[in-house]
Order: C-alpha cells, then sequence, then structure tokens
C-alpha cells in the first residue's frame, strides 16, 4: 500500500513537473528540444553517451530555431556576438552556473576556476595579478625561453622523420606544464625530458582525465569519493592516473 501511495505522489510530481518546465516556466518561450526542457539527462546523454556531442548539437539546434536556444530546464544558450560582451565584459555582474563550474571543480573547490560570484572572483583576481605582472612575467622570460627551447630539442630530436607524428596539442601542454610547475612550485614536472619524447606517464593521465570530464560534470559527488579512497584503490580502477598521483605527491606532498 505505501509503495503505491509513494509511486502515485512520485509520478504525480514528475507530471506536474513536466508540465510546470513545457507551459510555465520562465523559459518556456524559448525554442529548442523537448527533452532538454524536461531533463537535464539530454545534456547528459550528448556528453558521455555521443561523447561530448553535445556542441556539435547546440550548433545544429541554433541553425534550426535561431541566435537563442533553450538546452536545458533552467539553460539558455546564446548564439549572437552581442552576448558575449553582455556576459564576458570585464566588470559583469552576471554569476556563473554553480551547477557546472563546481561539478568540473569538483577537485579543487577552493580554485578559481569555481568561483561564479564575481565578486568573490575580484577578490582573487587582486590576489593573483601582481604575480602575472608585466614585471614578473618578464622576470620569468629567461625560464620560458629554457622551457621553449626544450621543446624545440625533442620535437627536433623524437620527432624529425617524415614518418613520425606528434600531436601539437600535447606538446603545448607539456610546455605550459613544465613552466606553471617551475613558477607556482619552484620545481618543473620536467615532462619534456622523458626519454620517449612526448610519451611521459602525466601527459597520458591528463589525456584519459579530459575525456572523462563528463563524467566528473554530471556525477560531480564521485570526486570527493576518489580523492578520499586510497590511492591503491584509484590507481586500480585508473591506471592512468598515476603520472598525475606521483607529480602532486612530489610537488604538494
Amino acid at each position: 500500500m505505501y509503495y503505491l501511495l509513494f509511486l502515485y505522489f512520485a509520478l504525480s510530481y514528475l507530471f506536474v513537473l513536466a508540465l510546470y518546465r513545457l507551459f510555465f516556466h520562465p523559459l518556456h518561450q524559448y525554442p529548442g528540444p523537448v527533452l532538454a526542457a524536461l531533463t537535464n539527462w539530454y545534456e547528459a546523454y550528448y556528453n558521455i553517451v555521443k561523447g561530448g556531442g553535445l556542441v556539435a548539437e547546440i550548433e545544429r539546434l541554433h541553425k534550426l530555431h535561431g541566435p537563442v536556444i533553450r538546452v536545458g530546464p533552467n539553460t539558455l544558450h546564446f548564439n549572437h556576438r552581442q552576448a558575449y560582451h553582455d556576459i564576458y565584459t570585464y566588470g559583469a555582474t552576471l554569476v556563473k552556473d554553480r551547477e557546472f563550474y563546481f561539478a568540473i571543480g569538483a577537485h579543487v573547490p577552493q580554485g578559481s576556476l569555481t568561483f561564479c560570484d564575481p565578486e568573490i572572483a575580484k577578490q582573487r583576481r587582486g590576489l593573483l595579478q601582481p604575480l602575472f605582472s608585466r614585471k614578473a612575467v618578464m622576470s620569468l622570460e629567461y625560464t620560458i625561453q629554457q622551457k621553449i627551447d626544450k621543446l624545440l630539442a625533442v620535437l627536433k630530436n623524437n620527432y624529425r622523420s617524415s614518418s613520425t607524428t606528434v600531436s601539437m596539442a600535447v606538446a603545448y601542454r607539456a610546455l605550459t606544464t613544465n613552466i606553471i610547475t617551475s613558477y607556482c612550485f619552484a620545481e618543473s614536472s620536467n615532462i619534456l625530458d622523458s626519454p620517449g619524447g612526448l610519451s611521459h606517464p602525466i601527459l597520458q593521465g591528463i589525456q584519459q582525465a579530459i575525456k572523462k570530464i563528463w563524467f566528473q560534470r554530471h556525477f560531480p559527488f564521485l570526486i570527493p569519493f576518489a580523492l578520499n579512497v586510497p590511492q591503491k584503490l584509484i590507481l586500480w580502477l585508473l591506471p592512468e592516473f598515476e603520472g598525475y598521483l606521483k607529480m602532486k605527491v612530489g610537488l604538494v606532498g
């Protein structure tokens, strides 16, 4: 009896919620797929099942419906030049989507990336700004040039043959990782010193992590769980993260 009542109320709730989102929600007048208006699982389907295919789907929807489309129960997507200035102009007061940024930054909840309130972001920017002033960057010029020369040497020594190929995205990631770790920790990760060129385990781990970002986006509770389980278990489940974990231990402890 109680199960039937629970099922009845659950179905009634879902029915009323669907009616609200389709006909009474503040965004109901904007065009877009019905499923997108009903549930966030529309986005999850394209991101997870279609491997990040939401970008292509949004492009298709804009061609079909125009510059403003509804891609979620509470989400609009804009494809108009003025929208960019309204959202990203310095001093804008728009608050970022907490659900999205907290999800992709679940492993660094106090990181600058997760700040959604512009006032809080302004405070952090004030603390970091001196570190990225022209004077600070110029003082790092020699270190940056050293890392660039190292990258050029790696490319020359390992990828000069016409039969070899290299992903420049991976190459730039190796370069920036070396520069950032040198600047932030006074100790480089030395990724570019890998004997196999650009096959360092850290680069492979980052590449695999990028592919799994959509799981983190839609299931953010997995990240706190992963951060609190034994490291051996993580490496058993996700062996590609070994390089990242070793770098973290070496730099942070």
